[in-house]
């Protein structure tokens, strides 16, 4: 058996490239077709494979990606992502209980409906 290393030169997703993904998600959703969401934005993300930037070729091997080098790119793109704790703590007025919560944000934060 041989295994091929890839070397895949990714970028960070913009605000354009989230609501871009939002969109096509709603769309797929609406004509319903199969929900594709992380493959999508595996497509989005790498640039380019072994220096190869031809996106059909990019696309393509997104789709046949095996489960362990899409989770080792899932890993590695959220270290490189800067992120912010959206996490906050508060007490409830009628019991004193502390809690904790999150913020719902993501790209539809920016372009509600």
């Amino acid at each position: 058996m041989r295994i091929l290393e890839i070397e895949a030169e990714c970028r960070l997703l913009t605000g354009e490239d989230e609501k871009y993904l939002v969109d096509k998600s709603d769309k797929k959703k609406k004509l319903k077709l199969p929900e594709s969401a992380l493959t999508d934005q595996y497509k989005a993300i790498i640039v380019s494979l072994n220096g190869v930037t031809e996106r059909s070729t990019v696309e393509e091997f997104v789709d046949i990606m095996p489960a362990s080098d899409a989770q080792y790119l899932r890993r590695e793109y959220d270290k490189a992502r800067p992120d912010v704790d959206m996490t906050y703590s508060f007490e409830c007025e009628k019991c004193d209980a502390d809690n904790d919560g999150d913020i719902p944000f993501s790209a539809n934060f920016f372009w509600p409906e």
